[in-house]
């Protein structure tokens, strides 16, 4: 026989309060109008509903993760094969001159080529603009530069970094007045060109050892224009 339920209780045990005359007619209607609305679950139940809904998200939780592990380990493994059947991010050294240029591919990325060419050298190199002058002490150098998508694919920037003579690494300083900056970011269909400058604040005694550009910055593959030394 199946156990009565707590609302059944609740009836009986109100229903002999009546009958020993402890409740008035209208204190009974009250009350049993009050149990028969109660629908409020038992302890127990919501204790045992906590339990079944904190394990479900548990394994939620653990579900996902092992999903977030699974696509991981793919991009890992695609990354791998397409590094070594598409080629790509090895670094290119050619001459810091005007005229050279190098082409280089992000690692895993055989399809995504940039060339870089160096168009001037301004050493040092002046600004119009009164002021965008170097500190005391400090001179800018600038490099007309040209990227061109030689790939497959769009290409969008390429950042600098310039050690000098010093072993003193320089990331681009954004100076006007020198000539028509390189934007930082842009969008190149293949077969697109760009071209501008970008300028450096270094000790005024101070050369080029060699200027870097970076295609990728979360891949290997970079082109240096190593300066010639004596």
């Amino acid at each position: 026989m199946a156990k009565p339920t707590n609302i059944e209780r609740q009836l009986k045990e109100l229903d002999k309060l009546q009958k020993k005359g402890v409740l008035t007619e209208e204190e009974y209607a009250s009350r049993r109008a009050a149990i028969m609305t109660n629908t409020a679950e038992p302890d127990h139940a919501k204790r045992g509903g906590a339990f079944k809904w904190g394990f479900m998200g548990c394994l939620g939780i653990i579900g996902a993760l092992a999903a977030v592990v699974v696509v991981i380990v793919v991009i890992v493994v695609l990354a791998a094969s397409n590094s070594s059947s598409s080629g790509g991010g090895d670094d290119v050294h050619v001459t810091f001159a005007e005229g050279s240029s190098g082409v280089v591919a992000p690692e895993g990325s055989g399809d995504d080529k940039t060339k870089v060419t160096i168009l001037g050298i301004k050493d040092p190199a002046a600004s119009d603009n009164e002021f965008e002058q170097p500190a005391d002490g400090k001179k800018y150098i600038a490099i007309d530069v040209e990227i061109e998508n030689v790939g497959k694919h769009e290409i969008n920037a390429v950042s600098w970094k310039l050690r000098d003579s010093k072993d003193q690494e320089h990331d681009e300083a954004f100076v006007s007045g020198v000539g028509q900056d390189l934007e930082p970011v842009y969008n190149l269909t293949p077969g697109g060109k760009t071209q501008g400058w970008v300028v450096f604040e270094v000790d005024s005694d101070a050369t080029v050892k060699w200027l870097r550009a970076d295609p990728s910055l979360f891949s290997a593959g970079d082109v240096y224009f190593d300066a010639k030394t004596s």
